[in-house]
């Protein structure tokens, strides 16, 4: 599940059975760390917060977990655990927190190209989460596909009609980044 920065995020658990009959349990993992508590419910109590690393936390009966003001603190493994008398179960869902990226090139702004040269440059899609796709456009058409965190633009052989603006951008989820680059073939 991907979340804007600054929203709120629900994730809503449900299971089978009488909540005031069940112990529940939500945890979360940071990517690369252990597992923590985020709250805990006993039977017919009401649900306890404990002391997360997590700022906003709250939760909706019977078992949503609610997210407020994301982060990319929040990134991580979010596990839902539910025992009852018969049994119980373990749900588990990842967060992703959109970060947007910044787009990079390996050329010059202004590049001049002779006639029948090669030229090539590559955009990088730095610090997206979840890694950009890149792609170039000429003229807002699309070039050629995306690709995940870079991609290289390349004329072999290189005729007058490359001469223009072209637009690399960067997509993380919604967010965007994007810079142009000109070229000239001189004939």
């Amino acid at each position: 599940m991907t979340v804007l920065p600054g929203s709120t995020a629900r994730i809503k658990w449900t299971f089978k059975g009488d909540p005031s009959r069940a112990v529940l349990g939500w945890y979360f993992t940071k990517r690369g760390g252990r597992e923590e508590e985020i709250a805990i419910k006993f039977y017919t109590g009401d649900p306890t917060i404990s002391n997360s690393s997590l700022p906003g936390v709250a939760i909706e009966p019977p078992a949503t977990l609610v997210l407020k003001n994301v982060d990319k603190r929040y990134n991580g493994k979010y596990r839902f655990h539910a025992s009852v008398a018969n049994g119980g179960g373990i749900s588990k869902v990842v967060i992703i927190v959109a970060e947007k990226p910044t787009v990079t090139f390996g050329c010059p702004s202004l590049n001049k190209v002779n006639e029948g040269g090669n030229f090539t440059c590559v955009c990088i899609g730095i610090g997206g989460n979840p890694p950009a796709n890149v792609t170039w456009f000429k003229d807002d058409v699309q070039i050629g596909g995306p690709g995940k965190e870079k991609q290289t633009l390349t004329f072999r052989n290189i005729g007058r009609t490359a001469s223009g603006k072209y637009k690399c951008e960067a997509q993380s989820h919604t967010l965007t980044d994007e810079k142009s680059i000109e070229i000239i073939v001189y004939c």
